[in-house]
């Protein structure tokens, strides 16, 4: 630098070597200017190396593959103020990207829980599914007085010690034939549901 004098003169210029105290870059002086910085001037793409000093890389910008890259781990926060938060977006655009998180074989885990495998695939052999969790169609609570036997058929019955009871009987029949078909709506929608739950989880790659 022409001219220069001794000491530190020219604190409007950076250092390259470093300056005492530290210095900052500072890339414009109007609204909206912009500070850039390039690792090369030649067509190919170079690496922008953060460090914290001489010996101790912390990120790495490798430009090639668009990847911001640790040093033994990465931990990005959004603040360090109570509560700050931390927003991932694809892109500003108003056509939106993906976010991927994680890649096949690595270990993830939510809420400060220990990383974790993605779970093995469920069989769904029953493959139906709904995202309508009804209300009970069964509602009835039966209390089993009458004795006798099941042996899964319904029969038709008789008079009996001299009286008719078959009609009383046979309503309390046609009272499981209902609760019972209402069980199989209820379970049914039941089935469909978790389905709908595995589908979304396996769509979102959360389990196998």
């Amino acid at each position: 630098m022409a001219g220069k004098t001794s000491g530190d003169a020219h604190g409007e210029y950076p250092v390259l070597v470093g300056r005492a105290g530290g210095q900052t870059l500072t890339g414009g002086t109007a609204a909206s200017e912009s500070l850039t910085l390039r690792a090369t001037a030649h067509a190919t793409d170079g690496t922008i190396i953060f460090q914290t000093d001489t010996n101790t890389t912390r990120m790495t910008l490798l430009g090639s593959a668009n990847t911001l890259q640790g040093n033994a781990g990465l931990t990005i926060q959004g603040g360090a103020a109570a509560g700050n938060d931390l927003t991932l977006s694809s892109t500003s655009h108003g056509t939106k990207g993906d976010i991927n998180v994680g890649e096949s074989g690595c270990n993830i885990g939510f809420y400060g829980t220990t990383a974790a495998a993605q779970p093995s695939a469920y069989t769904q052999t029953y493959s139906t599914a709904d995202k309508t969790h009804a209300n009970l169609t069964a509602t009835t609570r039966l209390v089993g007085t009458l004795g006798g036997a099941a042996d899964g058929s319904m029969e038709t019955v008789g008079a009996t010690n001299g009286a008719d009871v078959s009609g009383a009987i046979m309503n309390n029949f046609q009272e499981l034939f209902v609760q019972g078909n209402a069980l199989l709506v209820d379970l049914t929608d039941l089935k469909q549901l978790v389905n709908s739950v595995i589908d979304d989880l396996q769509t979102l790659g959360l389990v196998g």
